[in-house]
């Protein structure tokens, strides 16, 4: 049996081509309280709300200093067994 979980993380920029991790990455068992959080992070650098998407999907924007970043994971129960 597999569950989605949603992360968002937080990646500094350090050039054009290099981030680095700006924070641990947040985790959630809801996709609108993900979507909530990711906003709050955004919201706090561009004062721009962004509109939730119909369907869970990934996203993402790229401000000034960092990029914010919302990952859907897929979890599993299944064991590997040597």
């Amino acid at each position: 049996m597999t569950e989605d979980l949603f992360m968002v993380l937080e990646l500094q920029k350090i050039d054009s081509n290099e981030y680095m991790w700006q924070y641990e990455p947040a985790l959630f068992e809801d996709y609108d309280t993900a979507f909530d959080y990711f906003n709050n992070l955004a919201a706090a650098e561009t004062e721009q709300v962004f509109k939730k998407p119909k369907v869970k999907t990934p996203v993402r924007v790229s401000l000034k200093t960092k990029d914010i970043e919302l990952w859907i994971v897929k979890r599993t129960d299944h064991l590997i067994k040597n």
